[in-house]
């Protein structure tokens, strides 16, 4: 492989005319293949790069290798993590990274990206074609674990030295796929799944922590929230939030909604919100009925509609004269 020094396209940067890419340093070439052999076949003709450090590969039908990797690195940390005060890099050491870097954006309407790989079946964009068995890979992460010691975490996303509130924060986003044409016209593919937890690969698929870091008494858990769009195309939200043994299930666009709580001897399902009198409603489809498998107990009263269409109470007459103790139920109309 030849070592392709090209430091002088630096300078394009200033030039009128656009080039198709430049590169400061290419770092090796194991073919002919150049990085616009690459890249400018998937895009659009007007889109140019411009390289820091650039490596073009070539994996021929047949080749051996178990990798082909246009860039890599081998590191052995064999030193302790030491972490002192926070912001002060003198008492913070010993932790070891294959891939480093810091990019800024400093201007209004800018926009940067740490990382931003793109793999593709064909060679030419927008090219519509029949393929079989290709996998797409965009990253993976190999974690090869020999103590049960060891702390493992996948992915780390942290929020660092932030001085202010962002409009939005998220930290994983699975957006719409975009789909380009060869006429140009682009238009929006989607994900089979977002997220999947293939079978046996979790104890928990799903963990959701407390709303606050800060340790307190009754402190419920971060909100999920499922989105949809009323009968104006209004957005909405149904809202579950665990707390006190139990899920409140409740609406952005109402002020009560459920509660269901776990118990001793019984389980409770009850009305959360805000209204001073709120009911509970159960309610069949069709034909169908509220069924009860076991034994109804009323503790307070049981109401039933009236004649008026009110709900009024049924109430039970004295005991018989025979002294059994059965009594008429009375329903009011």
């Amino acid at each position: 492989m030849n070592p392709v020094g090209n430091g002088t396209e630096f300078e394009q940067m200033s030039s009128s005319v656009k080039p198709s890419s430049y590169r400061a340093i290419q770092l090796f070439q194991n073919s002919s293949t150049k990085p616009t052999d690459v890249y400018n076949p998937g895009v659009p003709a007007d889109w140019f790069v411009a390289d820091g450090i650039s490596s073009t590969m070539l994996v021929p039908f047949g080749a051996k290798a178990i990798n082909t990797n246009a860039l890599s690195y081998y590191v052995r940390n064999q030193a302790v993590e030491t972490l002192g005060a926070p912001h002060a890099p003198s008492s913070n050491y010993g932790t070891a990274v294959g891939l480093f870097g810091v990019i800024t954006c400093e201007v209004d309407g800018c926009a940067s990206w740490a990382m931003n790989p793109t793999v593709t079946d064909v060679i030419t964009g927008g090219t519509k074609i029949k393929t079989n068995n290709r996998k797409l890979i965009v990253m993976e992460g190999d974690i090869n674990v020999g103590g049960s010691g060891t702390q493992v975490n996948a992915v780390n996303l942290q929020v660092l030295s932030s001085s202010s509130l962002p409009i939005s924060a998220d930290g994983y986003t699975a957006s719409a796929a975009s789909t380009r044409l060869p006429d140009g016209s682009s238009g929006d593919g989607f994900w089979s799944h977002a997220f999947v937890s293939a079978d046996g690969a979790a104890v928990e698929a799903l963990h959701v922590g407390l709303r606050s870091r800060v340790v307190a008494v009754n402190q419920p858990s971060q909100t999920i929230v499922l989105t949809y769009r009323d009968a104006s195309a209004t957005e909405r939200g149904m809202e579950l939030v665990s707390i006190n043994d139990g899920i409140n299930v409740t609406s952005t666009a109402q002020p009560d909604g459920l509660y269901f709580q776990a118990g001793d001897t019984h389980a409770t399902l009850g009305v959360a919100g805000t209204s001073a009198n709120s009911s509970l409603q159960l309610n069949a489809v069709g034909t169908g009925h509220i069924v009860a498998l076991k034994s109804l107990v009323a503790q307070v009263g049981l109401f039933i509609p009236g004649s008026g269409g009110a709900p009024v109470p049924v109430t039970f007459g004295v005991a018989d004269s025979g002294g059994k103790g059965y009594r008429v139920i009375r329903i009011p109309n």
